[in-house]
């Protein structure tokens, strides 16, 4: 792979860690933050000790100032994002690396989280979080019926400072409902709307969810849109109608702008695609 861009600028990257748990799987429902829905993460020490080595040499070679994580254990404490902090800094060096500390984030078994440098990014006041809590009309970011399952994972917002000059950014971390289960929120499966081929499995209840977070970035008190960045998964391509409703509510594609048409970052069961980012573009009064 290529080497990561030189230059003097923060690099941010945005890395899905496949569903990274130190409570291990042993078949019972004692994972999530009230300890009973069932684990998805390793099945024995060795395995977890073989996960936990690759990614922290995938997170090591990225080079990344900050990178925002998903699929972390939703634990009802920090353990499994000390852990992995643990493991980076035997390889880079006692305090190199860090970690929000948020707790739990919603209901779901997984949950968004973000690790940085601080001796390159500093994190500004307290963390933000999207959920059933959040809006004044929440009925949109859980479920089009507002059900309370949460289906789009809670997301996550943090202002740093960049550097020395005191520029900042708020990097924001969102997870919407995945393709691979159904959705139920109008009494019928939500996923195929006017039978069309291009939208995934669950495309009201993403599209939704992402109008729902275009809207919580809109008005939350601390969030100044042009200097914020959206990354994280929202389990769309970039013809899908969620990634399609934060264009329209003015989010640009950066992948689309600075990449082309034929950009990716990862592969699944054979098929190419992209993670986000999105930076809202600059508009006058």
């Amino acid at each position: 792979r290529p080497s990561p861009p030189a230059g003097n600028g923060p690099r941010i990257a945005s890395l899905n860690l496949h569903n990274y748990f130190v409570t291990l799987d042993r078949g019972q429902p004692v994972c999530g933050p009230a300890a009973d829905q069932l684990c998805r993460g390793a099945n024995t020490a060795l395995e977890l000790e073989r996960q936990r080595a690759k990614l922290v040499s995938t997170l090591l070679a990225l080079d990344a100032h900050l990178v925002a994580v998903l699929e972390l254990e939703n634990h009802p404490g920090e353990a499994p994002v000390e852990d992995l902090v643990q493991a980076l800094n035997q390889r880079a060096g006692e305090g190199s690396w860090a970690a929000l500390a948020t707790g739990p984030l919603g209901i779901d078994v997984i949950r968004v989280g973000i690790l940085f440098r601080p001796a390159l990014v500093e994190p500004l006041g307290e963390p933000l979080v999207l959920d059933s809590l959040a809006l004044t009309n929440p009925l949109g970011y859980l479920t089009p019926a507002g059900t309370p399952d949460e289906l789009n994972r809670p997301a996550l917002a943090q202002r740093f400072r960049l550097d020395g000059d005191g520029r900042t950014l708020t990097v924001v971390v969102a997870h919407l409902k995945s393709r691979g289960s159904a959705c139920d929120p109008l009494g019928g499966d939500d996923g195929l709307q006017d039978d069309d081929p291009l939208q995934g499995n669950c495309n009201l209840t993403r599209t939704e969810g992402a109008r729902a977070l275009a809207a919580w970035l809109a008005e939350t008190e601390g969030i100044a849109p042009s200097e914020t960045l959206l990354l994280g998964d929202l389990n769309a391509y970039a013809g899908e109608d969620p990634l399609l409703a934060l264009q329209a509510e003015g989010w640009d594609n950066l992948i689309s702008q600075h990449a082309g048409a034929d950009a990716y970052s990862y592969l699944y069961d054979g098929v190419a695609g992209y993670f986000l980012p999105f930076s809202r573009r600059h508009t006058s009064s």
